[in-house]
């Protein structure tokens, strides 16, 4: 049985709000958590928006990031 759900995150309270605060007019879409860890999750999300290379140096600069992969 697969379970689906759509919801809305106040910027503030996510942990990317430094790189959303940045390039407000970017739309970021997570496709889904992996557990990587018993104490991690892995988020991969899709972008997009028109000033990729902004997000790109508001996202490597966000505090809230400890690691990335294209």
């Amino acid at each position: 049985m697969s379970v689906m759900g759509e919801f809305t995150i106040n910027s503030a309270d996510f942990a990317l709000h430094e790189t959303l605060s940045a390039v407000p007019e970017m739309v970021v879409e997570i496709e889904r958590l992996v557990a990587t860890t018993e104490d991690r999750l892995m988020p991969y999300f899709w972008v997009t928006g028109d000033d990729h290379a902004s997000f790109e140096e508001a996202f490597e600069m966000d505090p809230s990031l400890t690691s990335s992969t294209p």
